[in-house]
């Protein structure tokens, strides 16, 4: 499969036709600010309701990988934008092949250029290191990362306006607390306590899709946190599961609590 082959009706089938009439609105109204492709990658940026976001679209054997940095969780109106305006305009899609073909050959061109990509985002590169031979560094200890956890989810809670806004500092918050849990900090389990309140009591307020979906995947951080912990250490973390799990304005997050509690109470 080619991205020459890629048609309407293959967009179509990803996506609900609200999510498809959005997108086919984002591209016919010209929120794409500009795209390009490199092999089996189109990538663009796109102009969003909150902010600018960047699409990346990978063909591959099985279909379309897609990866947009808004906080929807799917093939988001997006990423349809980008597809079908490249389907139907695909030579508005600047080509990077010949410019990288030619600063493989030009050292000095090399070197500036990594200079420049470093410059412009310097954590972009550390992920590519991190894949490799460096190992990444936490810069906060554990109780930065609690006052960064109060901070975020201080009363009022996180709210609809707020929600898409903070979700990138929400999931940052959540790798912290889950590289904690790996290495075993002492203070793993009320990280993950604080953290779980605070999507928690989110949820009750406005019950996002996201915020479900961030409460099933801490939950699931459990299943690291719970072996070889003393029961006096993970009393805290056993409470908060029966408030929420008994809080009858959470009943949709107790089908959630409820495999834990019967590895808890076998």
């Amino acid at each position: 499969m080619s991205w020459e082959s890629v048609s309407i009706t293959d967009i179509e089938a990803r996506v609900s036709p609200e999510i498809f009439s959005r997108g086919r609105e984002y591209q016919k109204s010209g929120h794409i600010l500009r795209a390009c492709r490199f092999e089996r990658i189109i990538a663009g940026e796109i102009a969003g309701t909150g902010g600018y976001y960047r699409v990346r679209l990978t063909l591959d054997e099985t279909g379309i990988d897609a990866v947009c940095s808004c906080p929807y969780p799917g093939f988001c109106k997006h990423m349809v934008a980008l597809a079908l305006a490249w389907i139907e305009k695909s030579f508005d899609f600047i080509d990077l092949k010949p410019d990288f073909n030619e600063i493989t050959t030009k050292p000095e061109r090399q070197m500036d250029l990594l200079s420049k990509l470093i410059q412009l985002d310097p954590l972009n590169f550390l992920d590519l290191l991190s894949t490799t031979n460096s190992p990444e560094r936490l810069f906060l200890n554990s109780r930065g990362v609690l006052n960064l956890i109060r901070n975020t989810f201080q009363r009022p809670f996180l709210t609809y306006d707020k929600i898409e806004a903070l979700w990138e500092k929400v999931e940052g918050i959540k790798n912290l607390v889950a590289q904690a849990i790996v290495n075993r900090e002492k203070e793993a389990p009320e990280l993950l306590v604080e953290l779980l309140k605070g999507v928690a009591y989110s949820y009750r307020d406005y019950q996002s899709m996201l915020l479900k979906n961030n409460f099933s995947e801490l939950i699931l951080l459990s299943e690291e946190l719970i072996p070889g912990w003393a029961g006096k250490e993970l009393q805290p973390f056993i409470e908060t599961l029966w408030e929420i799990y008994l809080d009858h304005s959470l009943w949709e997050l107790a089908e959630v609590v409820r495999p834990t509690m019967v590895t808890l109470y076998p």
